[in-house]
């Protein structure tokens, strides 16, 4: 679970830090920034296992176009006046498996992880200039998550606890006598954090794995993204990677999945049919029973089965007094909803959700019914797991912020649009994400400290802002 995210220079967003719950909302209009900080979130999330120009090239990616460090990086981070920042703490399961396939006991469940990228500006060839790793660390966190919600689901360590560090004084090279005679920045890999294993026969003692070291100027990646599965390092990774970003695309929801296709869900919507079957197979047809009774309140779904025909798997479905229906005849807003049911039923085990105007193609009677089945997602897993769920919504529509305001206040972000003006007189525009009065958001923010004070928005300023989006802060 994501419980805080920070970044600067990437794309508008300048000095952001955001406290997330298992439930959140943001609301802005259209063009403040709420996709921007998706895309961060899940650049962050890139870096944990690709390099850093992949990792670029997949924001906001479509057949044909990748992303690249014009549209992905701030102008100061482009030339070399700025470092692209990111951080975020999260909450990782205490028990996993190692590479062994050994039950493993982490001694820490809350950390936090920062990394620090800059471009290359000395480069002179024609390819976009090299991205470099300037600094990166993982440490245990020392202080509870701000979200109430979250304090006893987390061990808070009692002192800081390192597991990646920068070092800018590596030994490159040694005298004869062993004295260092050259020295580069790099990074330490720690993989430790295992309190002990539990082996194939029962047997239990300590597992320790060799620390690494890696310099810079070797690496198109992460360090983090180099860790070992079983290890605090290598928890944080699969965390990061775990999240997903809806971006359902009917056509492809639609699409029939051949017979040996693997049963993931996309995050398209794309294999629906092969991971309900995958599921089908493990717990029985309840699973089709599961998925109806969860989308209750917002369709009115009286059949599903996914059969076999010839080498595909076809989804069909029965909506209200029609007849039974493939996948291909069904509505858009029936197959987004049918992915966000099977995604509330645990088909497919994920981490943080992050979806953008889940309201789409929605009726608005039927809104309150929705949110109802994305706070479902943010709960405790269904399938017993240790992890719960957590769902991050963006919105510009007053209907849902109302809604999501009724269930619970606490729930509720603004982003909104701010200015900076430099040393050289240059005004730029960045995003801040203001809670609502009275909320933990807003005891966590109103005191002193923090580079800036971010000040709370009321609910009426809120839905006025949603329907009028005039409302700016003043210059910096």
């Amino acid at each position: 679970m994501l419980t805080r995210f920070e970044v600067s220079g990437f794309k508008n967003l300048r000095d952001v830090a955001v406290d997330l719950g298992p439930f959140t909302c943001i609301a802005g209009p259209n063009g403040v920034g709420k996709s921007n900080l998706f895309d961060a979130i899940a650049f962050l999330g890139s870096l944990a296992d690709h390099s850093f120009n992949d990792a670029i090239a997949s924001v906001r990616s479509v057949p044909g176009q990748r992303g690249t460090q014009e549209s992905v990086l701030s102008a100061a981070v482009l030339s070399g006046e700025e470092n692209l920042r990111l951080a975020a703490e999260v909450i990782i399961p205490g028990s996993v498996r190692d590479v062994r396939g050994r039950q493993v006991r982490l001694r820490h469940t809350y950390l936090r992880y920062e990394v620090e990228l800059g471009v290359d500006t000395g480069y002179q060839g024609k390819r976009a200039a090299p991205i470099r790793l300037i600094e990166e660390s993982i440490v245990s966190a020392t202080r509870p998550p701000a979200c109430p919600a979250l304090v006893d689901a987390v061990k808070v360590s009692r002192s800081k606890e390192t597991y990646i560090e920068t070092d800018p004084q590596i030994p490159v090279s040694h005298d004869e006598e062993g004295e260092p005679t050259a020295r580069e920045p790099g990074a330490f890999l720690y993989d430790r954090g295992m309190e002990e294993s539990l082996g194939p026969f029962g047997d239990m003692g300590f597992m320790y794995n060799p620390d690494e070291y890696f310099f810079f100027r070797d690496l198109d990646r992460t360090v983090l993204s180099q860790s070992r599965a079983g290890t605090v390092p290598g928890q944080v990774a699969a965390q990061l990677r775990s999240w997903r970003f809806l971006a359902l695309e009917p056509s492809l929801i639609r699409a029939a999945d051949s017979i040996d296709q693997t049963g993931r869900l996309a995050d398209s919507g794309a294999h629906l049919p092969a991971a309900l079957n995958a599921r089908v197979e493990e717990r029985g047809a309840q699973v089709y029973d599961d998925l109806r009774h969860a989308l209750g309140d917002l369709l009115d779904l009286r059949h599903l089965e996914v059969i076999r025909n010839g080498d595909f798997l076809e989804l069909r479905a029965q909506v209200g007094e029609g007849p039974e229906l493939p996948a291909r005849a069904l509505s858009d807003g029936s197959l987004r909803l049918l992915v966000l049911g099977a995604l509330a039923t645990g088909i497919d085990g994920a981490g943080a959700v992050f979806i953008e105007e889940p309201e789409n193609g929605v009726h608005p009677a039927r809104l309150h019914a929705l949110l109802d089945l994305l706070r479902s997602m943010a709960g405790p897993r269904q399938d017993g797991q240790e992890e719960r769920g957590q769902v991050v919504i963006n919105t510009h529509s007053p209907y849902v912020v109302q809604g999501v305001m009724e269930a619970d206040p606490e729930d509720v972000l603004c982003a909104v649009s701010w200015r900076r003006r430099s040393d050289t007189g240059e005004v730029t525009t960045s995003t801040s994400f203001h809670p609502l009065p009275g909320t933990w958001r807003a005891a966590d923010r109103e005191g002193p400290g923090g580079e800036r004070r971010i000040q709370p928005v009321s609910s009426t300023e809120l839905i006025d802002f949603l329907e009028s989006p005039v409302m700016a802060e003043d210059e910096q």
